[in-house]
């Protein structure tokens, strides 16, 4: 194993030629010498082996972890036994479409690997591929029969993990809109793609700051995109049969997240103002309620002050929008029971999670401007407001 995975193929060779056993796996994980040659790129020690009998379709060992609760401390099941999502089950494909060999995935699929054989997680070798961002290979996989709405366990598909990595604020990825994303999601979409597919469980390592509230279980690949004000694949998707009215599972809506719902300052990544504008137009032209509210009464316009999208607030505003509608004064991670509060107060900042509150002072004097002007009383936050030094208030709050 260790010349396999080292590309030494005379060593290989030579070993198979004294009697080494080209089907022998680790104690550990279970993995052969085929997995490694594999996972390195090594598509001639792959051949090589293939030809004396390693088997194609071998998986790595199964393992279930303890799951992990709160700050990460591991807690197992009511019957003592590891209680976590299973791992392992890997196929010589699905390593090398997790590493990015084409040329080794190539080998393997013209020798007959099964390119719907999938993980313990049920994660197939063309969901690997583009979890990577490797589209090359993703492309090559559904050429050979690979299914587009195969989904994992968690409900994750690949038209949605696309949509996600164009998107990613974060190194794992290529930067958002520049890796191809863009064309292969096409592609999946002209390949049948299902676009109103709900995921499971959230699709990306969300920082405290994001998943306290936004909870994306249930998110669709067009939620996802309005998450980010992704105007061109949201369109993308709707000429595709997109419904831009299914929300999470929380009754979160694609509307709600365009506006700002979700959106964490550092964490979420954002096209233009401009262009998240013309979203929530489109979203509500088709049909999305501005006054919707999630499980914890927020609505689209809670979600845009505290972004401090003024744009984005008289729109909604001018649509219907409800300036005096109020959450459920949920705590949104900073540990202790809130008033519940209108968009103006959630414009004055709200702390979720480890981000401090963000006092938007545009955003305050024009809600204020816009409830005075349709006589609704104007109640300031007297609790979270972390208004820095220098931002000008109100005039009657001076």
């Amino acid at each position: 194993m260790m010349a396999a995975r080292t590309g030494k193929r005379d060593a290989v060779k030579a070993l198979v030629d004294h009697g080494a056993k080209v089907n022998a796996t680790e104690d550990l994980r279970g993995t052969n010498a085929l997995m490694w040659a594999a996972e390195q790129g090594h598509s001639a020690i792959v051949e090589f082996l293939l030809d004396n009998g390693a088997d194609l379709n071998a998986q790595s060992k199964v393992i279930r972890p303890i799951r992990r609760n709160g700050l990460g401390f591991g807690r197992p099941g009511s019957d003592g036994k590891p209680n976590g999502d299973p791992m392992g089950g890997l196929t010589a494909l699905l390593f090398a479409a997790r590493e990015g060999s084409l040329e080794t995935v190539r080998v393997l699929v013209d020798r007959g690997a099964d390119v719907r054989k999938a993980s313990a997680d049920g994660s197939s070798p063309l969901l690997v591929a583009v979890q990577n961002g490797h589209y090359e290979i993703a492309r090559f996989l559904l050429d050979h029969g690979a299914n587009p709405n195969q989904a994992n366990f968690k409900g994750w598909t690949p038209v949605y993990l696309a949509v996600s990595n164009r998107n990613a604020l974060t190194t794992a990825v290529p930067a958002p809109g520049t890796d191809g994303a863009l064309d292969f999601i096409k592609l999946l979409l002209d390949r049948t793609a299902d676009p109103n597919t709900r995921i499971e469980v959230r699709a990306e390592v969300h920082q405290a700051n994001t998943s306290l509230w936004l909870k994306e279980a249930g998110a669709t690949p067009l939620l996802r995109a309005a998450l980010c004000g992704d105007l061109t694949v949201v369109r993308l998707l709707l000429a595709h049969g997109a419904d831009p009215l299914i929300p999470t599972f929380d009754n979160t809506t694609p509307l709600m997240v365009a506006s700002g719902v979700g959106w964490a300052e550092g964490f979420t990544f954002q096209y233009s103002e401009d262009e998240t504008l013309e979203l929530v137009k489109l979203l509500l032209d088709r049909g999305a309620e501005v006054n919707q509210a999630n499980k914890d009464g927020i609505t689209a316009l809670h979600g845009a002050a505290y972004k401090g999208a003024n744009k984005v607030v008289q729109l909604l505003v001018d649509r219907g929008a409800d300036l005096a509608a109020k959450d459920k004064g949920e705590d949104y991670g900073f540990g202790v029971s809130t008033v519940r509060m209108t968009p103006l107060n959630w414009a004055e900042g709200v702390p979720i999670g480890m981000s401090s509150a963000i006092y938007h002072d545009d955003t305050v004097a024009l809600l204020t401007r816009l409830m005075r002007e349709r006589g609704i009383p104007v109640v300031y936050n007297t609790f979270h407001a972390q208004k820095p030094a220098d931002a000008p208030l109100p005039a009657d709050r001076k």
